[in-house]
């Protein structure tokens, strides 16, 4: 399959869940951040949900698409957390409200650079193992992109319905932080 951008001429792609609110300048803020980082290939938001963070028992909003958000060292992130990281060099910067490079993120809306695309085979959406989003931001770093989950853009999930995870969730994802804090 040729590259999108065989086919249509475009700068960026905004790829966005049908359920996800986000202020307009959101998208103007991703373009602006993609057009200052050379290196950066695809940008996603906090994207939070109305579920408040279980895994640090705080009030804070958790992060939605944790499925998908996946570090450096490709472990998936926490659920139901408002800093979904592991790594302590990433929690520190998603708490300082800065950047994070990110073997996959989605956040539910990203925008991406025509360039990230550009490859022999195109950058597609497949699932080989786990979730599509996982192969598409692998193909945007195999073009020498980075992939960034960025804590200074907001965007939102709002569930009609109470969401309340079930407590062995819960412990799984402190076990997994409090191990992560403990070997760093």
């Amino acid at each position: 399959m040729a590259p999108l951008n065989t086919y249509y001429n475009f700068d960026y792609l905004l790829v966005a869940d049908s359920d996800v609110y986000w202020d307009p300048e959101l998208i103007t803020g991703m373009i602006d951040r993609l057009d200052s980082n050379p290196s950066w290939g695809m940008i996603s938001p906090n994207t939070v949900q109305n579920v408040r963070d279980f895994v640090e028992d705080t009030e804070r909003k958790s992060y939605f698409d944790s499925w998908s958000l996946k570090d450096l060292d490709d472990d998936q992130c926490l659920t139901f957390a408002a800093n979904p990281f592991l790594r302590t060099e990433d929690r520190e910067a998603w708490d300082n409200n800065q950047p994070v490079s990110c073997n996959s993120a989605f956040g539910s809306i990203a925008m991406v650079k025509a360039d990230a695309l550009d490859c022999q085979d195109g950058v597609e959406w497949a699932v080989i193992d786990g979730v599509e989003h996982w192969e598409f931001c692998a193909g945007v770093r195999s073009n020498g992109y980075e992939v960034i989950a960025d804590p200074a853009l907001h965007a939102e999930v709002i569930h009609n319905d109470e969401v309340v995870p079930h407590p062995d969730v819960v412990r799984f994802h402190q076990k997994r932080l409090g191990t992560a804090l403990a070997t760093s």
